[in-house]
């Protein structure tokens, strides 16, 4: 965990591809003590959140909102689990909205007729073979975003498609921050 004033810098260790790696959410911190959290890292990473959380001297019930930059696994998958503990709302782009709700099936996953096949390989990776057995996320998104929206904390919406039709990038001009998810 790092602090950098008003931005808290979550370091949630992950395996991606079977190679060691972190995953770095952020929680804005607002008036009151009021958290904002910036995605949710992969699934199983509550806990971690929680830690992270701890370490700043902030509990999760301090979230009372995450804001989606894009629905792959690795941003949106404890993203359940942090709504069900805190019950903060979730805002996303609109275009991001129906993978988030679970009302479009994740743009990155094969069809359903290819996760098929590839499951029937006995060798198949672990990770690989979860991935394609999981459920999809299914939260609903109380607020839709749009480009140029002016968010608590002086934080602007900047839609950036391309990576997932609605990825989003932050701009809190306060903080002298830009938060792109995989943007960049």
């Amino acid at each position: 965990m790092k602090r950098l004033g008003d931005v808290i810098v979550l370091e949630l260790p992950a395996t991606l591809m079977g190679t060691p790696s972190v995953i770095y959410p952020v929680a804005l911190v607002g008036p009151d003590h009021i958290l904002t959290l910036v995605d949710t890292g992969l699934p199983g990473m509550l806990d971690a959140i929680i830690g992270e959380l701890h370490a700043a001297d902030f509990t999760l019930g301090q979230v009372r909102r995450v804001i989606v930059t894009h629905h792959d696994l690795d941003h949106i998958g404890s993203l359940e689990a942090v709504v069900h503990a805190t019950g903060a709302e979730v805002w996303a782009l609109e275009p991001e909205v129906p993978y988030v709700t679970g009302e479009r099936r994740a743009q990155k996953l094969p069809s359903p007729e290819q996760a098929q096949a590839m499951l029937a390989d006995p060798h198949l990776n672990p990770a690989t073979r979860a991935l394609l057995t999981r459920e999809p996320t299914r939260v609903p998104v109380s607020r839709a975003l749009r480009d140029g929206d002016l968010l608590p904390g002086q934080v602007r919406v900047i839609a950036t498609p391309g990576h997932t039709p609605g990825s989003t990038s932050l701009v809190a001009e306060d903080l002298g921050c830009v938060f792109t998810g995989d943007t960049l």
